[in-house]
């Protein structure tokens, strides 16, 4: 058994596999990191043929646990979705992708941590996760790679760099159901058909107070009837998963991608790569969502607010040439066209964007397990308001006369 008390059964079969050689595991160590369900493995490690020994650490990922209830199915369900992902979505993309010719350096899984070894269970035909399932992936940090700070937000260069690969995550499997529609639904959907609806994390009232928090600006408080119905549209769309009008625009979305689950590597203080991670709640929904989720809660606000247009458009032509590289004669949508889908779906995603902008600011939470919010969170709240009711996502109340 490792030191900490853990063990992956099976590891040395695991990295004998991925590097392609008989590898022999002669020390293994585990450590938790943010979470019990995180862990880093440093391993030393001895390939045959080869007269020394090699220091690896990796990252790990176990199905999460939560001990005061019995079973959670839903934790088991992403925890299985992540793994298919890795484990099927992404061989079959980067294979789509072979099939047309696209460049080694241009291949889908170059998107992701590289993945080692991905299980539900050594049990080859079990369809639960239990506890011997495992994801393991390499480490970033052990190549130069870290996680933005959350609270500060990206600057222009890190946003551009995070919109370029989030396009390419969208455009490659989009293309590939337009054109190759057959092998999609027979590898892909199958992973999608494990996922958990998302659901809303608080309930209705807490929104509701944290949306009390804005009327502070009397700016806020002429379109207060608006915000509300479009709170009560974005929890309606949580429960019953309302498709977006026009379908052209769905493809495979993290659903979560903020700075928390985006690693950047920085050479000369500037962005040079990114690298994109956590597929426990991936869903097959409107890019948009990605999109506008990730601007407004890992972006510097002095940045969204001066160059939000600026950004929309670079992250649509990014999207529009990679799917041009795959010659998609039935997509042809203009800039103008993705603005007014902006429009339609910005408003929708106020309940998501606010549950994680108070997840951001907060540095303790209630009893009930909410964030405990205070002038951080208010600021922000306010800034968002602001800058959607200046996009015309919101109206301002009618009076009538008495």
């Amino acid at each position: 058994m490792a030191e900490g008390g853990f063990n992956i059964i099976g590891l040395p079969d695991i990295l004998s596999k991925s590097y392609h050689n008989k590898v022999a595991v002669i020390k293994e160590s585990i450590k938790q990191l943010n979470k019990p369900s995180n862990l880093e493995l440093t391993t030393i490690i001895k390939r045959r043929y080869s007269l020394k020994t090699v220091k690896v650490i990796y990252f790990v990922k176990v199905c999460e646990r939560d001990l005061k209830v019995g079973l959670r199915v839903d934790l088991m369900a992403r925890f299985k979705v992540e793994v298919g992902f890795y484990n099927s979505i992404i061989p079959s993309i980067s294979e789509f992708q072979r099939s047309k010719g696209v460049y080694f350096d241009r291949l889908y899984y170059h998107l992701f941590p590289l993945c080692i070894g991905a299980r539900i269970s050594t049990d080859i035909d079990r369809k639960v996760p239990d506890e011997s399932g495992v994801l393991l992936l390499e480490n970033l940090k052990e190549k130069g790679y870290s996680t933005p700070e959350a609270k500060e937000g990206l600057d222009l260069a890190g946003c551009k760099l995070v919109l370029a690969r989030m396009a390419q995550m969208h455009a490659v499997p989009l293309a590939m159901r337009l054109i190759k529609r057959d092998m999609f639904e027979e590898r892909i959907v199958p992973t999608l058909m494990a996922v958990q609806q998302e659901k809303n994390i608080y309930c209705r009232q807490y929104i509701n107070e944290l949306i009390d928090l804005g009327l502070k600006s009397k700016t806020i408080t002429a379109f207060i009837e608006s915000i509300r119905m479009n709170v009560d549209i974005s929890l309606c769309n949580y429960c019953i998963s309302n498709p977006p009008e026009n379908s052209g625009w769905k493809t495979l979305c993290h659903s979560n991608l903020s700075n928390s689950n985006i690693m950047i590597y920085n050479k000369n203080r500037r962005p040079r790569e990114c690298k994109i991670l956590g597929f426990k709640d991936i869903q097959y929904s409107h890019c948009c969502n990605d999109l506008l989720f990730f601007l407004f809660t890992s972006v510097n606000y002095d940045v969204l607010e001066d160059d939000f247009n600026l950004l929309i458009n670079y992250y649509f032509f990014a999207l529009q040439n990679v799917i041009e590289e795959y010659e998609v004669a039935s997509w042809n949508y203009s800039i103008n066209d993705f603005h007014k889908e902006v429009d339609r779906e910005g408003p929708l995603m106020l309940v998501k964007i606010l549950e994680a902008v108070a997840n951001i600011t907060c540095d303790k939470y209630d009893r009930n397990g909410h964030p405990v919010v205070g002038r951080k969170f208010e600021k922000k709240l306010i800034f968002i308001l602001k800058f959607m009711i200046s996009r015309k996502w919101f109206r301002p109340s009618i009076k009538t006369s008495s």
